[in-house]
């Protein structure tokens, strides 16, 4: 082992506390899953660099998103609808961070606003409440690839465009966001506010010269999962190849965050355990 690799792992736990309760499985990450010490190297750099939000941390973010709608001059809770970027009928993350403003809204006075758990229904409680609420704040906890969002934005104008509704104000605020979803979202002028900014964990870190090695390195650590599961693809380098390092108390982690990191199969379909964890139905 290089000398640097064991000062990276003696200090990771003091870095990253959450890690404490993960020595198991960082220990199979690195002596079995690992071929190399570049290998090993390369991933305990990316665990030091994770953004971890914890509990008191999601309270404290939260209340700085509740802060920044109730200041902000354009918006009064009379006119305004919170709706989640919750697409279905499933349970996400998204409908959490609607749940979590509740109580911190009542606390700045905001009793007005409509509160919307699935941002197909946000036409509909608009109707249903006196075409009041042209404010739209669409929330989520994590923004990956930005495809999603700029999809659903697209989705609400469009319906509320074709029951005669042109002027929306839509604004987007999520916990946090990678930087390839943020600059996607604002190429197509969405009004985003992300109150962690998640780099590419490779490409957008090391010098330019080191980019290709450090890619490799994580193609071959790829190389030992199984390349689907239920005809949903491994998701190399993370979603869209947004490269994140984020992970959140009791969170689902995002399909954005390397699968070297949460992916719970190996290409003989064989199961292994990981660092992270993602509900598979969502894949």
């Amino acid at each position: 082992m290089k000398q640097n690799v064991f000062k990276i792992i003696f200090n990771l736990t003091k870095k990253q506390p959450w890690l404490q309760e993960k020595t198991n499985e960082l220990e199979k990450l690195l002596f079995s899953d690992c071929q190399t010490a570049d290998e090993q190297e390369l991933i305990l750099e990316l665990l030091e660099r994770f953004t971890h939000v914890s509990g008191e941390k999601f309270i404290e973010l939260i209340n700085t998103l509740v802060e920044d709608i109730a200041t902000d001059p354009d918006l009064e809770d009379s006119t305004t609808q919170i709706v989640a970027m919750t697409g279905d009928y499933n349970a996400d993350s998204a409908q959490f961070v609607t749940y979590a403003l509740k109580m911190p809204l009542e606390r700045v006075k905001w009793r007005e606003h409509i509160t919307v758990t699935n941002f197909q229904r946000a036409y509909k409680e608009f109707n249903k409440h006196g075409k009041r609420h042209k404010n739209l704040i669409l929330v989520d906890e994590f923004v990956g690839s930005g495809r999603t969002i700029v999809g659903r934005v697209a989705q609400i104008k469009k319906i509320f465009r074709e029951n005669g509704i042109e002027d929306l104000n839509i604004k987007v605020k999520t916990i946090a966001a990678s930087s390839v979803g943020l600059e996607k979202a604002r190429e197509e002028g969405i009004n985003l506010t992300s109150y962690l900014v998640i780099e590419k964990g490779i490409s957008e870190h090391y010098e330019l010269a080191e980019v290709p090695r450090k890619l490799a390195l994580m193609d071959r650590l790829e190389s030992i999962l199984s390349t689907a599961y239920n005809d949903r693809n491994l998701p190399k380098l993370g979603y869209g190849e947004t490269e994140s390092l984020y992970t959140r108390d009791e969170g689902n982690t995002p399909n954005s965050v390397f699968p070297i990191f949460w992916w719970p199969y190996f290409q003989d379909q064989t199961e292994r355990a990981t660092i992270l964890i993602r509900a598979m139905g969502d894949a």
